[in-house]
């Protein structure tokens, strides 16, 4: 994407286009360029956030096979693990298990650019509102998107993540245990046995951590990619690491 962007400042959007189109290039070519193309002629008031953690170490890409399993996740001196909670149904507890997938993500960059805001997080007049705001169709049913945003911010709510840094140096590790979410106003919804919180807290202690270790994203990519977990791990894990760049790596 960066030799994009520097062919973009040489040549212009409209020269690229024509030179694309008569060598024929691929559709997928042609939808980067335009990507690309609308990022850095707009300008973007708003801007997202994800915690640093989850830039360095992403969520699992598909339901892992175990609910009850915890999931870790290293890069480097920096590791993420995330227990997975329970809530009880008609008298039963069942583990809810951890997130996963894109719309996982989606919720996290969601809620953490809500959060850099306030503790307090209302996750809109409607669920189907609320699932608009993040770009993704309204769909119901078995496999529809209202049981998937559900079941995803379940687990967000209930799982606790830890952050460990280990600082080779002093072979010390800096080690932060938290839930995301403190309470809020739970809906239950009696057709698909679900919970799904309506709006949310912030724990203080996660509060003055994002606000501390929040990484800007802007919200265009994350809405072009909205579809792919692994192309939002990579865009996240770039927006927080290009930055802290000192030098060019070839």
């Amino acid at each position: 994407m960066a030799e994009i962007h520097n062919q973009l400042l040489l040549k212009g959007f409209k020269q690229l286009l024509r030179e694309a189109e008569s060598q024929s290039a691929p559709r997928r070519e042609l939808r980067r360029l335009e990507a690309a193309h609308e990022i850095m002629s707009s300008i973007e008031e708003d801007i997202s956030y994800l915690h640093s953690g989850f830039c360095l170490a992403g969520l699992p890409h598909m339901r892992p096979e175990n609910d009850e399993s915890r999931w870790i996740r290293s890069n480097g001196k920096f590791h993420l693990i995330i227990t997975p909670g329970a809530i009880v149904t008609d008298g039963q507890m069942r583990v809810v298990g951890v997130p996963y997938g894109a719309k996982a993500r989606l919720i996290l960059v969601y809620l953490m650019t809500e959060g850099i805001k306030s503790r307090s997080i209302s996750l809109g007049k409607s669920m189907t509102a609320w699932i608009r705001s993040l770009g993704i169709p309204v769909t119901g049913g078995e496999r529809g998107s209202i049981r998937a945003i559900r079941e995803q911010a379940l687990r967000i709510s209930r799982c606790s993540f830890t952050f460990q840094w280990d600082h080779t140096e002093t072979q010390e590790s800096v080690i932060h245990d938290q839930q995301l979410v403190e309470g809020g106003l739970h809906l239950w919804a009696a057709d698909e046995g679900m919970f799904f919180p309506k709006a949310i807290v912030l724990t203080p202690q996660f509060y003055d951590h994002l606000r501390n270790h929040a990484v800007p994203l802007d919200p265009r990519a994350i809405a072009y990619l909205k579809g792919s977990p692994l192309c939002l791990d990579l865009y996240v894990w770039l927006a927080h690491r290009l930055p802290r760049l000192s030098r060019s790596i070839e």
